[in-house]
């Protein structure tokens, strides 16, 4: 109970400038406490959860490079849907068309390890009508030491148990610690971690696979997209695409201010 106090008392905080908080594997969360969070989805399997995803702008989603490998060589942008204004990432809210998928140019899976660059913007059809439901969050210039915490969102399971029964359809969140990067690198001594990257870390608590994409929320700004867990593994850090990193921020303006 005091988590959940906690949690609410942050989303509702956040809520009074550019966004809240909310997240994954641990309580649920309300549309208008998390009004930049999407859902992508794909009409070619009965639409089918790939991703979370964070309004940037009225017609910018930031997500996962990962979340498009499938699709990029496949005119993706006739494939994909992004649902905003709503909790749930099967019903309400406003469903928009995708016009174009941009991958960071140099994202690269690895063979073992976090994808290299692990971001993706997609531009939308028709502009986001921004009200309580939707908004835009604010992207951060800030740098975070091991004594501040992130909140994470998305459609991750709960447990382990629930992975095997697909996406939760309601959205849900955690707050936690952001790790420092020596640290964090330490979990990952044959590979480590990948360029523009940050991590969180508590124990028994992680992102799943239905929180990819989502966004880690530093304060009331977008600091990262979650990009990977290895194993999904509650042992094992959350890794993120770092979005103060100049490579990565240089790559988001580059797309979206035309």
């Amino acid at each position: 109970m005091i988590l959940f106090l906690l949690l609410f008392a942050v989303l509702r905080s956040a809520a009074l400038t550019h966004g809240n908080a909310g997240g994954t594997a641990s309580k649920k969360t309300n549309a208008l406490r998390v009004p930049f969070h999407v859902t992508v989805t794909t009409k070619v399997h009965s639409d089918l959860y790939i991703c979370g995803g964070a309004i940037i702008s009225n017609v910018h989603i930031l997500t996962a490079g990962s979340c498009t490998r499938s699709y990029v060589n496949d005119r993706i942008e006739t494939q994909l849907l992004v649902r905003v204004g709503s909790p749930l990432w099967n019903v309400y809210g406003v469903v928009h068309k995708v016009k174009n998928v941009v991958r960071h140019p140099s994202y690269q899976e690895l063979d073992a390890g976090s994808p290299r660059f692990d971001l993706c913007i997609i531009t939308l059809e028709k502009p986001i009508k921004f009200n309580g439901n939707a908004k835009a969050i604010k992207i951060s210039d800030k740098n975070v030491t091991r004594n501040d915490y992130a909140i994470i969102t998305g459609f991750g399971p709960a447990s382990f148990a629930e992975m095997n029964t697909g996406a939760p359809t309601r959205l849900r969140g955690f707050k936690v610690p952001f790790l420092p990067y020596n640290l964090c690198n330490k979990y990952f001594p044959a590979n480590g971690l990948s360029t523009g990257t940050g991590c969180t870390f508590k124990s028994h608590k992680a992102s799943f696979k239905g929180d990819i994409g989502g966004p880690v929320i530093f304060g009331t700004e977008l600091i990262g997209i979650v990009s990977w867990v290895p194993r999904f593994d509650v042992g094992m850090p959350t890794v993120y695409t770092d979005l103060t990193h100049p490579e990565v921020r240089s790559f988001i303006d580059g797309v979206t201010r035309f």
